[in-house]
């Protein structure tokens, strides 16, 4: 993994590769940009590239091939002078992308790649908690907007067997929402997991008061 958010060179290449590219993700939360590789039957590992946190961008949604470099100082005037009404920040870093003759940007304070085995169920590498040891695909609550970014899909089986559960009727009647102040930070089959999830919540950032509401759904 590269993560890169100092020593900035105008000009200067930071990354570079031939394969091809989408916009997969953007989460709110710090602002997180996610590229992906789109998957190929000749690729069996997957690159995942995130801007944080991000102030404006011009993007496309699909790149043959992606380089990404700082901005010169002639870019920097010229994407600044497109995005007069914003302000930016000291730490604030211009990136340029580019593919053939077109220039996209992003203007970010960081920028980080990853490369692994593909796997359409696993959320990014740059999940929250990526560097610990302990398995991310069936721990991670619904933090972004599509939840590619931070979050896992759940397992079909696994969600289907506790949804047939005859002794188990109750928990498919209601989800269990867990809430901060201003925020929802996951939705739960179980009362338990969304209990031990608002625990995590309250012992990591003390200063918010976090709860569990249960919803009636309906199938």
């Amino acid at each position: 993994m590269i993560w890169l958010n100092r020593d900035f060179r105008p000009g200067a290449e930071l990354f570079g590769s031939e394969r091809d590219f989408e916009l997969y993700d953007y989460t709110p939360s710090h602002s997180q940009l996610l590229l992906r590789t789109i998957p190929s039957d000749d690729e069996e590992t997957r690159i995942d590239v995130l801007f944080k946190p991000v102030v404006t961008q011009k993007l496309r949604g699909h790149y043959k091939g992606l380089r990404i470099r700082c901005a010169t100082a002639r870019e920097r005037e010229r994407i600044a002078g497109q995005n007069p009404r914003v302000e930016y920040r000291d730490d604030d870093v211009f990136f340029t992308l580019d593919e053939g003759a077109g220039c996209d940007y992003v203007v970010a304070m960081a920028v980080g790649w990853h490369e692994g085995p593909y796997d359409a169920g696993e959320p990014s590498y740059f999940a929250h908690g990526y560097l610990d040891d302990t398995p991310k695909w069936a721990q991670r609550a619904l933090d972004g907007i599509n939840g590619y970014l931070g979050n896992p899909m759940a397992a079909p089986a696994a969600l289907a067997a506790v949804l047939r559960d005859p002794k188990d009727r109750e928990n498919y009647r209601h989800v269990f929402v867990v809430s901060g102040a201003t925020t929802s930070y996951g939705v739960y089959i179980r009362g338990e997991e969304a209990e031990e999830r608002r625990r995590d919540l309250a012992a990591t950032f003390p200063d918010e008061t976090y709860t569990v509401r249960s919803l009636p759904i309906s199938f």
